[in-house]
């Protein structure tokens, strides 16, 4: 995952973070995502185009939350199909 990750941002000046816990703390791990893209201040990204995926292990919880400049040109569809790949691969 982290050569993926590097690989993808020499191709962008967006910024990717991958967070792994053990439990997610919400039911729904798009509000955790949500909850910790904030702490994390991944915002800040001069294009508002960071995206953070994020990973329950035990709860076998997976979700990927991209800031609105990235998901306004990306829609919705596009990271329901990235949470489907990358579900696949585990």
């Amino acid at each position: 995952m982290v050569e993926a990750i590097r690989s993808a941002e020499l191709q962008t000046s967006g910024e990717i973070r991958l967070f792994v816990e053990s439990k997610c703390s919400f039911i729904n791990p798009v509000d955790r995502a949500i909850e910790l893209f904030g702490k994390l201040n991944m915002h800040q990204t001069q294009d508002r185009n960071a995206v953070l995926v994020y990973i329950a292990l035990k709860d076998k919880q997976l979700a990927v939350f991209g800031d609105e400049g990235i998901h306004q040109r990306l829609g919705q569809s596009f990271w329901n199909d990235e949470v489907e790949k990358i579900i696949g691969q585990f």
